[in-house]
């Protein structure tokens, strides 16, 4: 259910997570709250959006400043990552955690 829509005109994207992605995700978001999520495609950070709460519950929604196109984007890129998607925690100056 990777998929880009508007919210309040800016563009978003929600998804969703195993239970084993929502547990390590929670955890991780709840740790990082107003740091950075960096979101790693092919090696390089497509967004990194700050964390405003922890991301529970095996939904979460990311908001950046995306084009539409952007974020139709990345939906498609999430999508196709049904492969496993592991979390670690980084400290690399101002982004503190990378998803990849």
């Amino acid at each position: 259910m990777d998929q880009a829509g508007p919210d309040a005109g800016q563009p978003v994207i929600d998804f969703t997570t195993t239970s084993e992605g929502t547990r390590r995700l929670a955890r991780m978001t709840g740790a990082h709250i107003g740091q950075r999520l960096a979101l790693v495609v092919d090696g390089a950070v497509y967004t990194a959006p700050m964390i405003q709460s922890p991301i529970t519950g095996g939904k979460g929604r990311i908001s950046s400043d995306f084009t539409m196109e952007e974020a139709m984007e990345l939906a498609a890129i999430l999508r196709t990552g049904t492969l496993p998607c592991p979390v670690r925690v980084v400290s690399a100056g101002p982004i503190e955690s990378v998803l990849h």
